[in-house]
C-alpha cells in the first residue's frame, strides 16, 4: 500500500468514528480518491471477454460473487459506523441486529459446552444485541436472567429483543460495567460473555469481579470468536489492532483463569474454526 492509499484509508477511517475533516483535508480525500479511481481504470486485465459472450454459468458466477462482495462490504460497514466496543445511536443498533445473527452460530456452540441447572439464575456479561440471553432462556426454562453492559444502546436493545422475558419477570437489564457490577457476592449460578472480553477495562481485576459475583460450584464461560494462534489472517490481525482488542492464546487464558481463582478449567476449540469457549469453576 502505497503513501496516498494510506493517507486515503486514514482519511475514511476518521470520518467512520464520526470525526469532522477539515476543508482541507475533505479536499485532500476527494483529490485521492479521484487519483485511485484513475489508477483502478488505467489497470490492464488481459484479454476479457466482452460480457454478452459469458455463458450462463459464468453470468450466474459473476453475479454471486458480486452479491458476496457487496454482502461483505456492507457488513463491514456496519461495524466500522456501529462501533463494536461500545455500539452508539442508530448505526450501533443496525451492528448489533447483525451481530444476533452473525454470533449465533457462535453462541449456539459455546453454549452447548456448559450443563445447565433446571432452575439455574445466569448473568450475561455484555449482552450486547439480547439474542445470547433469548437462546439461554430456551435451554433453561425455569431460569431467571440478568444482562449487563456499558452501552446504553446494548441495554435498549437488549430490552427491545427480549419484551416478553422481562414482561413474564424472568429477565432483568441493567447499564453497568463488568469493572463494578451492581450484585452481591455469589449471586449467580452461571456466568456466560460471549464477544466481549475483548474490550473489558481492566481484565485481570474485572476477572476477579466475575468470581466475586458468582456462586460456589458456579461455572463462568468465556466465548470467543477469534483467539491468538498462527492461523489468524492478515485481516483479522489488522482488525484487532484497529479496535484495539484483546487476543490472547490458550496459555494466557489458562493462566488469567488460574490466577483469579477458578478451578477445573477447561478450554473448548471449535475444530476447523478459530471459536474457543474457556470454563472455569469456583470451587465449593
Amino acid at each position: 500500500m502505497n503513501q496516498k492509499t494510506k493517507r486515503l484509508k486514514n482519511l475514511k477511517q476518521k470520518q467512520a468514528k464520526g470525526e469532522t475533516l477539515s476543508k482541507e483535508e475533505r479536499t485532500e480525500k476527494k483529490r485521492l480518491h479521484a487519483d485511485f479511481k484513475n489508477k483502478i481504470a488505467s489497470l490492464q486485465f488481459g484479454n476479457l471477454k466482452p460480457e454478452e459472450d459469458y455463458t450462463d454459468e459464468e453470468k450466474e458466477h459473476v453475479a454471486a460473487l458480486s452479491s458476496k462482495l457487496k454482502q461483505e462490504y456492507a457488513q463491514k460497514k456496519v461495524t466500522e459506523e456501529g462501533h463494536p466496543n461500545h455500539p452508539a445511536g442508530e448505526a450501533g443498533k443496525a451492528m448489533l441486529t447483525r451481530m444476533n445473527e452473525s454470533h449465533g452460530p457462535l453462541t449456539q456452540w459455546g453454549l452447548s459446552q456448559l450443563d445447565f441447572g433446571e432452575q439455574d439464575h445466569i448473568l450475561d456479561i455484555g449482552c450486547g444485541g439480547g439474542a445470547c440471553l433469548s437462546r439461554l432462556s430456551k435451554l433453561v426454562k425455569d431460569g431467571t436472567f440478568v444482562g449487563i453492559d456499558y452501552a446504553k444502546t446494548s441495554v435498549e436493545a437488549t430490552k427491545q429483543f427480549n419484551q416478553s422475558l422481562i414482561q413474564d419477570g424472568k429477565l432483568q437489564v441493567y447499564e453497568a460495567s463488568v469493572s463494578e457490577m451492581p450484585f452481591d457476592d455469589e449471586s449467580f449460578d452461571k456466568i456466560v460473555t460471549v464477544e466481549s472480553y475483548y474490550f473489558w477495562p481492566d481484565f485481570d481485576n474485572d476477572m476477579k469481579e466475575v468470581f466475586r459475583v458468582l456462586k460456589k460450584g458456579g461455572h463462568f464461560l468465556l466465548i470467543a470468536e477469534i483467539y491468538d494462534q498462527k492461523t489468524l489472517s492478515q485481516e483479522v490481525r489488522e482488525n484487532i489492532k484497529k479496535y484495539n482488542m484483546r487476543n490472547l492464546n490458550l496459555d494466557q487464558f489458562v493462566e488469567v483463569f488460574e490466577q483469579t481463582g477458578f478451578a477445573d478449567i477447561a478450554l473448548h476449540v471449535k475444530p476447523h474454526q478459530r471459536w474457543i469457549a474457556v470454563e472455569g469453576v469456583k470451587a465449593q
